[in-house]
């Protein structure tokens, strides 16, 4: 069989094409609300479930997977280390599907305002000094690092509008009128109005391509006067990484028999 780590729209993508060419596939996500997403067919099997590198490789051996295609989000870097060393240790393939960087060849790279930094920590220090009202667009992750060193009166937060991130917001002591619970992409004029609703002078984003939403955020970010500030994607030694979902497609039929 196949592995299929998704949970992103990428990873749809890529479960969809490979369902219509008749393979067999495990599929595995960190969470329910991405295995929702997934239109599950008979010759699949959805694993919804955070696997140590230990427990991937009782995956591998269970459903006998000659191929591993990590499609997970772009900072999802403990799944691609754990499978990384799960495929090496059991000898199986392993191929990484990974969307473009925003940043490649936008003019908003050019931009005095935007900035980057290579951690969450790193933003959060610098941020720490800064005035005005903060927008993170990260998730609810790692809230607690943007928390422990700024005001918590000055950060706004989007989030997925389910109870569990709902309630970790809420434990962490954010009220309801600093929660923007809505599901994204967001078009640009929509992140604009979130802007200029909140007041809003510091954008945090993560680099997850234009599928995420990025592109419009940057750039309603420009316009608006408000500095927008990228979380580098972590650096990953991929053995194996293709930004182009036809390229993983020919490695699934070359090597998968």
């Amino acid at each position: 069989m196949i592995w299929v780590m998704s949970g992103t729209k990428d990873g749809r993508n890529l479960i969809n094409r490979l369902a219509d060419k008749g393979y067999k596939m495990v599929i595995t996500t960190a969470t329910q609300y991405g295995s929702s997403l997934i239109p599950q067919t008979g010759n699949m099997k959805i694993i919804t479930q955070r696997l140590t590198a230990e427990q991937m490789e009782l995956v591998i051996a269970e459903h006998d997977i000659k191929i591993l295609v990590d499609a997970t989000h772009p900072y999802a870097t403990s799944a691609s280390q754990n499978a990384i060393l799960a495929c090496k240790s059991m000898s199986i393939k392993y191929v990484r599907y990974e969307r473009p960087s925003i940043l490649e060849g936008r003019k908003f790279n050019q931009s005095p305002k935007l900035k980057r930094f290579p951690d969450v920590k790193k933003a959060a220090q610098w941020l720490k000094n800064k005035k005005g009202n903060i927008l993170l667009t990260t998730g609810s992750k790692n809230l607690e690092e943007f928390t422990q060193v700024i005001e918590r009166k000055r950060l706004y937060i989007r989030v997925l509008p389910s109870q569990g991130v709902i309630g970790k917001c809420e434990m962490l002591g954010f009220n309801s009128s600093q929660i923007i619970a809505m599901e994204g992409p967001f078009t640009q004029q929509m992140n604009q109005q979130i802007y200029k609703h909140f007041a809003i002078q510091h954008m945090v984003t993560k680099d997850s391509g234009d599928v995420g939403g990025t592109n419009e955020k940057l750039t309603g970010a420009i316009l608006e006067g408000v500095t927008p500030i990228i979380i580098d994607r972590p650096k990953i030694n991929y053995p194996n990484i293709s930004s182009k979902l036809d390229d993983v497609l020919e490695y699934v039929e070359k090597y998968y028999s």
